[in-house]
C-alpha cells in the first residue's frame, strides 16, 4: 500500500499549460536573459529587451558588442523569460515570477535589410 501525504492526497488534477498559453505570456513581456557560451568556452548570462514574432523571440543587441560576438562564435543560445504572477496573494506577499526557458539557435538579420545576414 501506498502511503500519501495530506497535501498529496486532496490534490486535484491542474491543467497544464498550452503552448499557446505560454507563448502569449511570453509576447506579454519584453525582459529575457540569454545565456550563451564565449569564445573561450565560458558561460556568460545577460539580460536583454526582445519581442516575440511569430513563435520566435526577435532580440537586439548592438552588431559590434560584446554579446553579437559572443552569440556569433557559437551560436547556441538559452533563454530565461520571467513572466510575472499575479492574484490576490502577490499584493501581500512577494511572489517569484515564473519562467519559461526555450534553447535555441540564433539567426542574424541586420534591421536594414530586413533578411538574414552573417553574425
Amino acid at each position: 500500500m501506498a502511503t500519501r501525504t495530506i497535501h498529496e492526497q486532496d490534490r486535484q488534477p491542474q491543467p497544464r499549460l498550452t503552448s499557446e498559453q505560454v507563448w502569449r505570456a511570453v509576447a506579454n513581456a519584453s525582459f529575457a536573459v540569454l545565456s550563451h557560451v564565449t569564445p573561450a568556452g565560458e558561460p556568460r548570462s545577460s539580460g536583454v529587451l526582445y519581442q516575440a514574432a511569430d513563435h520566435r523571440l526577435v532580440v537586439a543587441v548592438a552588431p559590434g558588442g560584446w554579446k553579437a560576438k559572443h552569440v556569433a562564435a557559437d551560436g547556441r543560445v538559452a533563454v530565461t523569460v520571467p513572466v510575472r504572477r499575479g492574484g490576490i496573494l502577490s499584493l501581500v506577499a512577494p511572489i517569484p515570477p515564473a519562467t519559461s526557458a526555450p534553447t535555441g539557435r540564433r539567426s542574424c538579420t541586420r534591421p536594414d535589410l530586413r533578411r538574414p545576414a552573417h553574425c
